[in-house]
């Protein structure tokens, strides 16, 4: 093998690898953003979790409170 042909081989293997680090970096940014998205996702998951169990607290009191009534009206009847 040449030396220019050697020259030529280490120049595109040089190439390559910037690509590849470029790619590389770019993942790793592309990563950093899917992470913080999930992130935010997981936090909105848990504040609605929170909200639905107060929901469903305050639907089972209400219900409560609807039955004591109900009851009450069935006592006056």
């Amino acid at each position: 093998m040449s030396f220019e042909k050697l020259e030529v081989k280490i120049h595109q293997a040089i190439d390559i690898i910037s690509l590849l680090q470029i790619k590389i970096k770019e993942l790793k940014e592309q990563n950093t953003q899917l992470l913080e998205e999930v992130n935010q996702a997981a936090g909105y998951r848990e504040a609605l979790m929170r909200e639905n169990e107060q929901l469903k607290e305050e639907q089972n009191a209400r219900q409560e409170r609807l039955r004591s009534l109900l009851g009450r009206i069935d006592k006056v009847s």
